[in-house]
């Protein structure tokens, strides 16, 4: 809709993970190939890593398949045919003779040729994940040679899971990527030194959901940048999507030709006025291979779901967290001990208790209320105040402070990987400790938040690591009949207009205890709280927080993957 369809000037590379993205893998994939047989010369689609057998099985594109194709009229031959088409996938493609894109990464041996000539067909994920365990134990001789003839082959096809599975990392070197269970983890000399011995310019990849959708993992223009298309990923993200525009040196990515035109215009027609799609588009960057232009997108509803979802849990997190203050005012309210309130009383009594604007409550009153109340004229009090639970029951205590939290383990998160160490994460529970003392008293025993957050605080993190989107998760106010209500409100904690909110919310005021760091919150000046010397400093010290910094013919590159997927 923002750039028209595939032709010769406006060729189109779509770099992996068409399936497994939602219920319509089956559909996608098909448009996908069509739109391929149809332009070949436009259309370029490379394999990622879930068009991989074990991995699409696994993760529900077999089990789709199954399901619009009936066992018994062709489901697992349809199943069979995907899976064959997607292991004869080209691994990469190579634009303007520079710039090299593929899925996932690159190693410190990888070359062209070896992905040109390697047999694709050939690689299954599987059997490298059995490799390399160091788990001690007896092998039969015959077993062993063939687990010999096995560790072979996955050397001679290490480059295809390089191509499919490596991520980029801070550090330099490679190493074995813990998190996803296979690959490698890559540092900014291993790409530098690929597109040395490659004579190339640029690596495009993706794999990895980045917030604002690209992402320059070793600096902005340096070696590397990963395009992730998805926005509001999997229903429960904030991220935005992104595409990449690249054309020859010199052109103007911005040109009539590389705007949306209708399907059936006319040669040579003027292109429409732009639509107030929620597009930003950066300055094209020119480059030795070409200028490089990223466009960042959101789906058209979520503004107004993401207000919507924000708006909801922060009512809920209000009325758990004032729930004895509001059974008692219902009570005094129900003169007769009935158990319920005629609605204008009870929303008049919840707006008082709860501080509310006037206007609030109402559009509400389905969500508050749930189904059950079917637009009765009264509301059993007692019921309504049951429908709302704190995810992990042990944290309530915390609940007052999560915003806080959450904001201080962004902060620091210098490099916005959506994941902490266990040591940053003591030092921000200490400082909130230290902030606010008695009242967070669970914040003094940071092992104990941990623990009562169980595998769901690592389930999303990498190993030693703390994700920040499962410790929101933890804190979410679930409310019964609601599924999913404030599901994208979670990562909104994160999310640029949750950001100034907080930061608002912590601007001193008389009542605020022990003044420190949360007062001087909104103070641009002061630098985010950042590991030194490997670890996290330990409490709070009053050193100050600040929001999380933003990242801030043509070929257009789209990807869908998530790094929380595929561990």
């Amino acid at each position: 809709r923002s750039r028209g369809f595939p032709s010769p000037t406006r060729p189109f590379v779509f770099n992996g993970d068409f399936v497994d993205r939602g219920p319509a893998s089956v559909e996608v994939a098909l448009t996908l190939f069509a739109f391929q047989l149809l332009l070949p010369n436009s259309v370029f689609l490379n394999r990622g890593n879930h068009e991989e057998r074990s991995v699409h099985a696994l993760y529900g594109f077999q089990r789709e398949c199954n399901a619009k194709y009936a066992p018994d009229a062709g489901g697992a031959a349809a199943y069979e045919l995907f899976s064959e088409a997607f292991e004869h996938l080209p691994l990469a493609t190579l634009l303007n003779g520079k710039v090299l894109v593929l899925h996932g990464g690159v190693d410190d041996e990888m070359t062209l040729e070896q992905l040109e000539r390697l047999p694709r067909k050939e690689y299954a994920v599987n059997q490298a994940n059995l490799l390399g365990t160091g788990r001690p134990g007896l092998v039969h001789p015959h077993m062993r040679a063939r687990l010999a003839e096995i560790a072979a082959r996955e050397k001679e096809l290490r480059p295809i899971n390089s191509a499919l599975w490596n991520d980029p990392c801070a550090e330099p070197g490679v190493y074995p990527n813990r998190y996803r269970g296979t690959g490698l983890l890559f540092g900014a000399d291993v790409a530098a030194g690929f597109l040395e011995r490659s004579g190339l310019g640029l690596i495009l990849r993706s794999h990895e959901q980045v917030p604002e959708g690209f992402h320059w993992p070793y600096g902005p223009g340096r070696h590397l940048a990963t395009v992730f298309s998805a926005s509001n990923y999997a229903g429960k993200t904030l991220n935005k999507g992104a595409y990449a525009l690249l054309g020859a040196t010199g052109s103007r990515l911005s040109d009539p030709a590389l705007s949306p035109l209708p399907l059936d215009a006319a040669p040579g027609a003027a292109a429409p006025a732009a639509s107030p799609a929620a597009e930003e588009e950066g300055a094209t960057a020119e480059h030795p291979f070409g200028g490089l232009r990223f466009v960042s997108f959101d789906a058209e509803e979520l503004p107004r779901l993401r207000v919507s979802q924000r708006r909801h849990q922060l009512v809920a997190s209000a009325v758990l967290a004032q729930r004895d203050e509001l059974l008692a005012a219902y009570q005094a309210a129900d003169r007769g001990a009935t158990g319920e309130l005629p609605v204008d009383v009870w929303e008049e009594e919840t707006r008082r208790v709860l501080r509310t604007p006037p206007m609030l409550l109402p559009p509400m009153r389905c969500f508050l209320l749930g189904r059950d109340w079917g637009g009765s004229p009264t509301v059993r009090y007692q019921a309504f105040l049951g429908r709302f639970r704190l995810a992990v029951p042990q944290l309530a205590p915390l609940l007052p402070y999560r915003d806080y939290l959450v904001l201080l383990l962004a902060n620091l998160d210098a490099k916005r990987s959506g994941a902490v160490s266990s040591r940053q994460f003591a030092a921000a529970c200490k400082a909130l400790h230290s902030q606010f003392g008695a009242a967070a008293a669970l914040c003094a025993k940071p092992e104990e938040v941990l623990a009562a957050m169980g595998m769901a605080a690592g389930r999303g993190s990498r190993e030693g690591s703390v994700a920040i989107r499962s410790v929101a998760a933890q804190l979410c106010v679930l409310v019964a009949g609601c599924p999913g209500a404030g599901s994208t409100s979670l990562s909104g904690f994160l999310s640029r207009l949750s950001t100034d909110e907080i930061l608002l919310a912590a601007q001193p005021s008389p009542e605020t205890p022990r003044g420190g760091s949360a007062g001087e919150a909104g103070d641009s000046s002061s630098a985010p709280m950042e590991e030194e010397d490997g670890g996290a400093e330990e409490g709070g010290d009053g050193r100050s927080i600040s929001p999380p910094r933003r990242s801030s013919s043509s070929t257009m590159v789209s990807s869908r993957d998530d790094l929380m997927s595929d561990g």
